[in-house]
Order: structure tokens, then C-alpha cells, then sequence
């Protein structure tokens, strides 16, 4: 445990150290570095890329035989938040706040279902699915098809208002997997973390959420608890209430343990530090060929357009067209899709948000989500 303990330190002294190093030398030097340094340090970055080297083209041509579906369609039903978060740039959006007609919703879930679609997110880039007025017309929606097995989305509990945990437990067909994201164990933690201070509003919400799953028993809403503070754990009645649910199994708990990407360069180490809660930015892996988001969760944003990148992409700049005027099917791993992939090859040609982007996942990793045969994929060719 020590071993491994002192590896992890070791791993995080380097990753910062090179944040410093990226802000003194040019790009391509700090690109040459960083690539030397994790393949030395890390294993999985060795394999993945000595998978680039030997098997560049394979690789690639496995993965698009997964189109035209992607792992699971993501819905931006809103780009509204009531959060700050400090890890989040929300704040900094300049994009018109909007929320996605049901109209245009059902039309593009209709054509999804017709493609073979079977998984759904409703997590935008920054934004909360609670906020949306109409999440629970979309999860009875989806629900009534058959084909949609599986919703998933996140929320900062503020919205999960104890009539919508009434309804949610309601669904009966597709199975809801919802992540709260809980931003400490106390007020003043809270705060500092969410930028708001609904410590006891947001602690009542899950408390009702959990007497609603020891009441229902109900084994189609999945829900996992994500502690963004440092510590999750507390001796308090509310986190004594949460590990006696989690025994029980009604609940899962997850914690970031005080960890958090760049978001595509809107949010910096300094950001972190103005908390003083001991928060570390985590900067990534070197690129190396395409990012597997395009082929796991494109988004379709709240004004119908579909965009490349349900994760980083603030203001959307990724976008490939749109589904108000153009096919789903003809934009999921169409021209402009696969041109944006392709970029990835040539790394001096990627758009600003990639190149900062530090939850880039490479295709060539083989523990990358690409390649978990679960939730949307088609049978792989034979």
C-alpha cells in the first residue's frame, strides 16, 4: 500500500510540475517532454502508445465499424445552471441559455430509435438536467419505448425537489442511472465548492431520495452519490445515513477525492487554490490519435445542432451540423464527423478546446470506454 501510495504521489508531483514547465516552453517542446515523462512513468500511456505505433490503422478501422450509432446520445435539454461550481466555467459561458423544445426532442429521439439507438444522456457540457422543465416529460417519454434501455444523467441536487424523487421511481422500462454530485459535509465546504449556499437544501433533497429508495426498493433507479470535497467521509447523521444505504445497497458512493480537469483551459490550478480546500488539477495524457467522445457521446445541443463533444466544449465550437434541418443518421459519422477525427492525426490542426481539453481519451488505449461492449454498440463486424 505504501509502494502504491508513493506512486500516486509520485504521478501527481509530475503532472503539476509539467503545468508549470507548459507555461515557459513552446508547445511542441512541452508536447516532446510530457510524452517522455508519462511513457516512463505510466504503463497504460506505454501500451496505448505502442498500440498507436504498430496498429494505427486497425485500430481506427475497428472503431468506425461502430457507426453510425455512437456508445450513448447525449441531449443538452438545457445549458441552464444553478450552480457555480468551482471546478466548473459555467459563469464564463457566452452562449444564449436555452432549453430544448419537447418537439424537437421526440423528433430526434424517433430518428435515434429507428437507427438502432439504445442509450441516453442527459448531462450537458455545463448545466444541470434538474433545471430542465421538461426532464421528466423526457424520462416518460423515453421510458414508454422499449428499445431505450438506459438514462443516465448528473445533478448538483439543488433542483431534486422530493416530488420529482417521487416520480423518478415511477419509470419502469429504461433504467436510470442519476450521479449527485455532493459538494461537502459541511456549510462552509459547500459553499466554497458549489458556489452556492444550498448546503441544507441539497442534504434534505438526498435525504428524501433515500426514504424513497428504502420505501420502493426499486431496482431501475440507479443512483450513485459523487463527493467533490476532498473528504467523503463523515461521521455527521447525513454521512452516517448515506454509508447505512450504501450497505444496504440502495446507493453507491464514488468521490473525485479533490481532483479535477482543466475543462478545455477555462479552469486553472489558481481557480482551485482560491478555495483552499487542497483541490489538484489532474492534466491528462499527451495526445495521441483520435479522442474516443466523438465515438462514445456526441451531443445534440438544446438548439438542435449536434455537437462532436458532450464533455469540454464550452461554447461549442465542435458542432457538425443541424437536426432541425438535417438527419441524424446523416451526421453521426458523416463527412464533417470523420474530418474532425481525422484532426486528431495531425495535432497542430485541432481546434483550441482539444489541444487544452485534459479529459482526452486516445482510441488506442485499450481500457478506453470505445471499446466496452456495452450500452449502444452494434455487434462488432465478423
Amino acid at each position: 500500500m505504501k509502494v502504491l501510495n508513493g506512486m500516486v504521489s509520485a504521478r501527481s508531483f509530475i503532472k503539476k510540475r509539467l503545468y508549470l514547465i507548459n507555461r515557459y516552453v513552446s508547445p511542441l517542446k512541452y508536447r516532446m517532454l510530457s510524452t517522455w515523462i508519462n511513457f516512463v512513468v505510466h504503463p497504460t500511456f506505454r501500451s496505448l502508445t505502442m498500440n498507436y505505433l504498430f496498429n494505427k490503422r486497425s485500430v481506427l478501422e475497428k472503431a468506425s465499424r461502430h457507426a453510425p450509432l455512437p456508445r450513448n446520445l447525449y441531449f443538452e435539454g438545457t445549458n441552464v445552471c444553478n450552480a457555480d461550481c468551482v471546478f466548473c466555467p459555467y459563469t464564463q459561458m457566452e452562449r444564449t441559455k436555452l432549453t430544448m423544445p419537447m418537439k424537437l426532442f421526440k423528433d430526434i429521439v424517433d430518428q435515434y430509435v429507428e437507427m438502432g439507438g439504445q442509450a441516453i444522456g442527459f448531462t450537458p457540457i455545463v448545466g444541470d438536467p434538474m433545471v430542465d422543465k421538461f426532464l421528466m416529460d423526457r424520462l416518460e417519454y423515453v421510458d414508454a419505448i422499449d428499445q431505450i434501455s438506459n438514462v443516465g444523467f448528473y445533478t448538483n441536487g439543488i433542483a431534486l425537489k422530493p416530488e420529482k424523487a417521487e416520480q423518478l421511481v415511477e419509470f419502469k422500462n429504461t433504467t436510470i442511472n442519476m450521479s449527485v454530485s455532493f459538494g461537502g459535509h459541511d456549510r462552509a465546504t459547500f459553499q466554497k465548492m458549489m458556489g452556492v449556499d444550498r448546503f441544507h437544501l441539497v442534504q434534505k433533497h438526498v435525504l428524501h431520495l433515500l426514504d424513497v429508495l428504502e420505501r420502493n426498493g426499486h431496482d431501475r433507479l440507479i443512483v450513485k452519490i459523487d463527493f467533490r470535497c476532498p473528504d467523503s467521509n463523515s461521521s455527521d447523521p447525513f454521512g452516517r445515513r448515506v454509508r447505512e444505504c450504501i450497505e444496504k445497497g440502495l446507493v453507491q458512493m464514488d468521490s473525485l477525492e479533490g481532483n479535477f480537469d482543466t475543462f478545455g483551459g477555462y479552469v486553472s490550478q489558481d481557480d482551485l487554490d482560491r478555495v483552499g480546500l487542497g483541490l489538484q488539477m489532474d492534466y491528462g495524457y499527451p495526445k495521441f490519435g483520435p479522442c474516443e467522445i466523438p465515438f462514445t457521446k456526441p451531443l445534440v445541443l438544446a438548439d438542435g445542432r449536434l455537437n462532436a463533444c458532450a464533455e469540454r466544449d464550452l461554447e461549442t465550437t465542435l458542432v457538425v451540423g443541424d437536426l432541425k434541418r438535417e438527419r441524424l443518421k446523416d451526421l453521426l459519422y458523416g463527412v464533417r464527423m470523420r474530418e474532425f477525427v481525422m484532426q486528431f492525426y495531425k495535432p497542430n490542426s485541432l481546434p483550441d478546446i482539444c489541444k487544452k481539453c485534459t479529459v482526452y481519451q486516445s482510441i488506442y488505449n485499450v481500457r478506453a470506454k470505445v471499446w466496452k461492449e456495452n450500452l449502444n454498440w452494434t455487434p462488432p463486424a465478423t
